[in-house]
C-alpha cells in the first residue's frame, strides 16, 4: 500500500466526502488510516494529497508544500465567503476596463482567514497568517451573461451535499440577477504560484477591492503541491 495518494477531489465534495469517495472505489482503503493534507472547498477542484497509514504521522510536510492553483475571478459580485457559495454582501458595476493590476499580486502578504474557513483562538476568534505568492500569469479574460452566470451558479451548488446554505444562497443569486440575462459579467483568469495556506478567495477578493470593484472567485484548481501534478491524480468521480 503506497503511504501516499495523489487524489483529484471534484467539485461539489469536501475531502471527508472524497475520502469516503476513494474507499468506495478501491476498498482496500476502506480500513486504511488516512488523512488528507491540504483542504480544498467544496467548489474547488484539483490536487488533494492523502497520507496513508504511519505516512500520516508526516503530514505536516506535506501541508508546507507550496501550490499552484488556476483560478477565474467573477467581477460585479461580493460574497461573505468570497466564492460562489457565499451569500452576497455586495453588487458593483458588471465588467471591468483593461487588465486588472495582477502585478500587484505578487509579493508577501498578511491574509485573514475567512468567516467560513476560520481557525479559532480560544474558540473565539479568528487570525491571520503570513503567505507569499511568488508569481501571477494572465490566463485569459472572457464575460458570461447574466442568464449563463444563473445556470452555472445552480449547476454548482446543485453538486454540493451536506449544509452549506444552499436554500438561502441560491435565493439571494436568483433575486440579484433577475432582469439581468443579457448582462455581461467580466471574469478574468489566472495562474498562481504560492506558499501553503494561502487562501484563493481571498486573493479574488482582494483583486476587485484595488480595482474598486466587488468580486469573488469564480472557479478554482490546483493543479500543483509541491513536485505532484494534476495529470499525475486518481480520479474518484
Amino acid at each position: 500500500m503506497p503511504k501516499l495518494l495523489k487524489l483529484y477531489k471534484p467539485l461539489g465534495l469536501t475531502p471527508l466526502q472524497a475520502l469516503d469517495r476513494l474507499r468506495q472505489k478501491w476498498p482496500k482503503y476502506a480500513t486504511a488510516k488516512l488523512s488528507y493534507a491540504g483542504r480544498l472547498d467544496p467548489l474547488a477542484e484539483g490536487v488533494m494529497l492523502v497520507v496513508v497509514g504511519e505516512e500520516t504521522k508526516n503530514k505536516d510536510k506535506y501541508l508546507k508544500l507550496d501550490k499552484v492553483y488556476e483560478f477565474e475571478t467573477l467581477f460585479g459580485f461580493a460574497t461573505d465567503t468570497h466564492d460562489l457559495m457565499g451569500k452576497i454582501v455586495a453588487i458593483g458595476k458588471a465588467e471591468t476596463k483593461g487588465q486588472p493590476p495582477y502585478d500587484l499580486l505578487v509579493g508577501p502578504r498578511r491574509q485573514e482567514y475567512p468567516k467560513y474557513s476560520s481557525p479559532k483562538i480560544a474558540g473565539k476568534k479568528s487570525f491571520s497568517k503570513l503567505v507569499n505568492i511568488y508569481k501571477a500569469k494572465v490566463l485569459g479574460t472572457y464575460q458570461v451573461t447574466g442568464r449563463e452566470l444563473g445556470l452555472i451558479i445552480k449547476s454548482r451548488i446543485g453538486l454540493v451535499d451536506g449544509d452549506f446554505r444552499q436554500k438561502a444562497i441560491l435565493a439571494r443569486w436568483q433575486k440579484a440577477l433577475k432582469g439581468k440575462n443579457a448582462v455581461r459579467f467580466g471574469v478574468s483568469r489566472i495562474r498562481l504560484a504560492v506558499s501553503s495556506g494561502t487562501y484563493i478567495r481571498l486573493i479574488a477578493d482582494g483583486l476587485g477591492k484595488k480595482l474598486h470593484c466587488p468580486s469573488l472567485a469564480f472557479s478554482i484548481k490546483r493543479t500543483k503541491v509541491g513536485r505532484y501534478k494534476i495529470e499525475d491524480c486518481l480520479k474518484i468521480d
